[in-house]
């Protein structure tokens, strides 16, 4: 089924729209994994050093989804500067979470933050553009 979205202008909203819910996705999935990391940084055997550097990339990759959301919903012509800090932060969030166990909530973490690097990346594409 084809769906007409009008202009250029309409279409342009709609994925900004898209990308503005992927990346507040993402940010609730790398709080998830923050606390997560949080909670498993305490547990006697964990590997102390990967759970803090998990828990820094989770943390930072949550802001940076969180305000280039939030710059999207506001149609702010800052978003397109935030792109490819936010890319970035999601691909460490991503390394780190592969270091870590394969237990669901890093691995919703892990392809959230994936999801949010290339939609990141899609942005700053269209932009260039």
């Amino acid at each position: 089924m084809l769906l007409y979205m009008g202009g250029g202008a309409a279409l342009a909203d709609h994925y900004r729209r898209c990308r503005a819910i992927a990346l507040a996705d993402a940010a609730s999935a790398c709080d998830e994994m923050a606390r997560h990391a949080a909670d498993r940084l305490g547990e006697s055997g964990s590997d102390r050093v990967a759970m803090a550097e998990a828990l820094a990339a989770a943390v930072d990759a949550r802001e940076a989804c969180a305000i280039a959301s939030g710059l999207l919903n506001r149609r702010s012509e800052l978003a397109g500067y935030l792109m490819a800090a936010c890319a970035d932060a999601c691909r460490r969030c991503a390394e780190a979470a592969v270091a870590l166990s394969e237990d669901q909530t890093t691995a919703r973490g892990l392809d959230a933050c994936r999801d949010a690097e290339q939609v990141c990346r899609r942005a700053l594409e269209v932009e260039a553009a």
